[in-house]
């Protein structure tokens, strides 16, 4: 596993990273999304988990904006949720 600098950004195999924004208020968990998104290559999968509800609208928005799938989406706990995002 590698991690990416301050984004907090771990790489959980070749072209699949992890990203988590559990305790960040908005707009940070958008911001964090959209600034690894830059660091990733077109087909990688951004796993990010946000314990924060307008974020998780925020975050779907911007991943289609920027051009990205969203493949899932799943709770992982009463107050957490997991988005996965495909790069376009």
């Amino acid at each position: 596993m590698t991690s990416h600098g301050k984004l907090g950004l771990e790489e959980l195999e070749k072209g699949r990273y992890a990203l988590d924004a559990l305790g960040y208020s908005c707009p940070y968990p958008e911001v964090l999304v959209r600034r690894a998104l830059k660091t990733l290559s077109s087909g990688d999968v951004l796993e990010v988990v946000t314990d924060n509800v307008p974020s998780f609208e925020t975050i779907l928005s911007a991943a289609d904006k920027l051009g990205c799938t969203v493949l899932e989406t799943t709770d992982v706990d009463k107050t957490s949720r997991k988005i996965i995002i495909k790069k376009g």
